[in-house]
């Protein structure tokens, strides 16, 4: 008997690590699943597409802040293009301001929990392009033949600059007054089929949810 519990001893002096290594394994395999579902309902809640609803004039949260997002881009030569509201997103406000001979149009959010923020976009006919971003990066994966710069505390009129400095050549598609809310539309619908298709990572929840816990209106913030 005495053999018996000494060799016992020994095995579970041999065998703790082991078998602690094994517990954190499943403890982090579970984990990982959780954040994964977390990531596939996040975007299963999302809508299939959206529609935007023109708005003559907008009660914004925060005046101040749009205008300081608006106003340096006219003298860069941006022309109103519109101003919508999302129909299934409550409370998210998008206005647009077009630059014709650059073929850039500038997309300013305001969010009733996240605050405001612009993006800058050129796109080709292809459905690729390229953003450049007042916002904090989200640690989501950017969809293939898209590229996004984040820029938090950039003038909009200097990330003007700097997006016509760092742009790719080619071929960029025109944005008028009359098509950006449809190319918005078809925009956010490219995005999400692709997301849903691929999922999102534990990794992408885990970026991701230190910024939510954290986030709240305010100028130039998502």
């Amino acid at each position: 008997m005495f053999f018996k519990l000494l060799i016992l001893a020994v095995l579970m002096v041999i065998l703790r690590p082991i078998l602690g290594l094994i517990f954190r394994l499943i403890l982090r395999a579970v984990f990982r699943r959780g954040l994964e579902y977390v990531g596939e309902r996040a975007v299963a809640q999302q809508p299939e597409e959206i529609h935007l609803t023109p708005r003559a004039v907008h009660e914004w949260l925060d005046a101040t802040a749009i205008d300081a997002l608006v106003d340096p881009l006219t003298p860069q030569g941006f022309e109103e293009a519109g101003l919508y509201t999302v129909r299934e997103m409550e409370g998210i406000a998008v206005r647009f301001l077009i630059q014709p001979n650059e073929r850039v149009v500038a997309c300013v959010y305001e969010h009733p929990r996240v605050g405001t923020w612009i993006d800058l976009v050129c796109s080709r006919r292809d459905g690729t392009g390229i953003t450049y971003s007042t916002s904090r990066p989200t640690g989501l994966a950017v969809r293939p033949g898209q590229e996004k710069v984040n820029a938090p505390g950039t003038g909009s009129a200097a990330l003007y600059q700097r997006l016509l400095q760092e742009r790719p050549a080619g071929e960029w598609e025109a944005w008028t007054a009359a098509n950006a809310a449809s190319k918005f539309e078809e925009a956010y619908a490219r995005e999400i089929t692709w997301r849903r298709s691929r999922g999102v990572s534990a990794e992408e929840v885990a970026h991701r949810i230190p910024q939510m816990a954290g986030s709240g209106t305010g100028s130039s913030s998502k």
